[in-house]
């Protein structure tokens, strides 16, 4: 069972301390008060809050001092400060942030703006927390047989300038041309792409679909020389007879519709790169044509009869494996080799997984302002269920379940029940499965555990009727989800 956040009141005045007691508990908190500065300092050692909402007027001690002690203790990045004050001045509001306020409000308030507050602070915290590292019990488990590092640049999530920060570093740091990695092998690749591209020299892009290919072919010709058009087309959204009159074009009575003449993405092109996505659909004979453009620069119009010089730099991607795809006969060797001069091979999301943090933030800035609609964090435990995902579309299924929580969440922070279902779903069963592997696959054990949780998928997570269909207490599903690694959330209903 998760247990309640701590809010220890710091307040002198007994009417404050009881109408925040009363409505913080109300909100699910559990709360405790001191009512001068020095029993404030004596029960934070004692309590070992999550917050401390702090009054600045108080006797003996007032609240700058408090927090000033605060700042010195050894656990200060356990707990966060939130202080009350009757000013407004800027002169208290930098002095009380200087000696570590980490939020500011001014009486009088109304309740609702403090509770948000307290919300918002609480879910930085959890955040700071689950992607620091740092061993706290919000850090996010790493699974059985799998190394799922947290960029350490991520703590800086513990408050919105730390956010900033975080966001400048992803720009200055991580990223390149729009892609954003610290992923070693895409460091690499990253180093590269300058030489590459001032080669003039055809690539070959293989990756798995999804991973970004076409922002490697964007980023190769923006730093290029060429100062033609960068033109790309998916060889595999279209039929052999319009992809061929989509690449070299088409004169006027070439066939049933053609009124006039139409220029193809190759004379789109011209002095520049053309993207040619999917490569490994196309056919033999359009294989066969498309040789002949990377042998001679040269081709005709569907229907024409003259010959149209080309000067454009092929850049050419695939999901598929081309050499096994040669090997097959699928494949013609010759035009294998001419767009092989350069060869890339993009890591899955899954392999280079301590970027998923960072995407996270990129995406969620991205659709924030696409959809005019704020959101501020991802909860710790929503954040780890991403993590323990392979994505097997890769960066643009991670988009579709940011995009898919935009769409769910009713608040500024996205939480467990905002993802898709099948998502919590397989990374629960991975689980399970992970464990099961790791001691040696027991029958009776691997069935259990799928008994307890395909009952918790029926029941949204709700431990009370899981355990009453089962026939247990709920103290012994709880011992049988921890000895089976199950981590399923409960599901809020509207």
């Amino acid at each position: 069972m998760e247990s309640k956040e701590k809010i220890l009141i710091v307040d002198d005045t007994i009417d404050t301390v009881e109408l925040l007691t009363k409505r913080l508990r109300a909100d699910g908190y559990d709360t405790d008060a001191a009512y001068d500065g020095e029993e404030a300092l004596e029960k934070v050692k004692e309590y070992a809050p999550d917050l401390i909402i702090l009054d600045v007027m108080m006797p003996k001690i007032d609240g700058f001092e408090v927090c000033r002690r605060l700042s010195l203790f050894p656990n200060r990045k356990d707990f966060r400060i939130l202080m009350l004050t009757a000013k407004s001045t800027i002169q208290d509001k930098v002095k009380g942030l200087d000696i570590g306020t980490d939020s500011y409000l001014t009486k009088p308030f109304d309740y609702k703006e403090l509770a948000a507050m307290v919300r918002s602070i609480l879910t930085r915290k959890k955040c700071y927390r689950a992607v620091a590292g740092d061993g706290t019990p919000g850090n996010i488990p790493v699974p059985h047989n799998k190394t799922h590092a947290i960029p350490a640049e991520m703590k800086s999530f513990s408050d919105i300038s730390g956010m900033d920060n975080l966001r400048r570093k992803i720009s200055e740091k991580f990223t390149f041309h729009n892609i954003i990695s610290k992923n070693e092998k895409m460091l690499k690749i990253f180093a590269t792409l300058p030489n590459i591209a001032k080669s003039d020299s055809n690539v070959l892009i293989e990756g798995p679909s999804g991973s970004g290919k076409e922002l490697f072919a964007k980023a190769i010709h923006t730093l290029s020389e060429r100062n033609g058009t960068f033109i790309a087309l998916n060889c595999a959204a279209l039929p052999d007879t319009l992809l061929e009159s989509e690449l070299f074009g088409y004169k006027k009575g070439a066939f049933t519709g053609a009124v006039k003449d139409r220029q193809g993405r190759f004379s789109l092109a011209q002095h520049g790169t053309i993207f040619l996505d999917e490569i490994g659909d196309i056919s033999p004979a359009l294989q066969l044509k498309l040789l002949r453009v990377l042998q001679e620069k040269e081709f005709e119009p569907l229907g024409g009869t003259t010959t149209i010089k080309t000067d454009v730099r092929v850049l050419a991607a695939t999901n598929k494996n081309l050499k096994e795809q040669v090997v097959k006969g699928l494949f013609r060797t010759d035009l294998y080799f001419r767009l092989n001069v350069i060869h890339l091979a993009l890591p899955s999301l899954a392999e280079r997984r301590e970027d998923i943090p960072l995407l996270i933030l990129h995406i969620v800035d991205k659709f924030s302002k696409l959809k005019k609609k704020k959101i501020d964090a991802v909860r710790p435990d929503a954040l780890n269920i991403m993590m323990q995902y392979d994505f097997p579309g890769n960066i643009r299924e991670l988009e579709n379940i940011i995009e898919h929580c935009f769409a769910m969440c009713q608040e500024t922070v996205i939480d467990v029940h905002c993802l898709p279902e099948e998502l919590i779903q397989s990374t629960s069963a991975s689980r399970i499965e992970n464990n099961n592997n790791t001691r040696g696959t027991n029958p009776l054990s691997s069935a259990e555990a799928t008994t307890i949780l395909a009952t918790l998928q029926r029941f949204n997570g709700n431990r009370g009727e899981t355990s009453a269909h089962l026939g247990i207490d709920k103290t012994t599903l709880w011992r049988k989800m921890k000895k089976y690694q199950i981590d399923y959330p409960v599901k809020k209903t509207r």
